[in-house]
């Protein structure tokens, strides 16, 4: 593996795991509050846009990485709207 490829995975690792802190803490607490919806949203289609530009070049880094941020994100906006229609 190329040293291009190893920091294309590690940079794209390390924002994949940006939000699983998030995500333990809103099951641990079952509170969203003063999660921004909006951010959770342009954040889950900044990486599904990623996602998709990486399949598109065939970059798997990209495909990879941000494949896992896209679904790693989807959860913590599925628990948004789980736990902010309890309200």
């Amino acid at each position: 593996m190329i040293i291009v490829e190893i920091i294309g995975y590690l940079a794209g690792i390390l924002v994949a795991i940006t939000m699983i802190p998030q995500i333990k803490m809103s099951l641990k607490t079952k509170s969203v509050k003063g999660i921004s919806t909006s951010m959770l949203l342009i954040f889950f289609s900044s990486m599904l846009l990623w996602t998709i530009y990486g399949i598109l070049i065939k970059n798997y880094p990209l495909i990879i990485t941000n494949g896992f941020a896209t679904i790693i994100s989807g959860i913590q906006v599925f628990i948004k709207f789980k736990y902010d229609s309890r309200k």
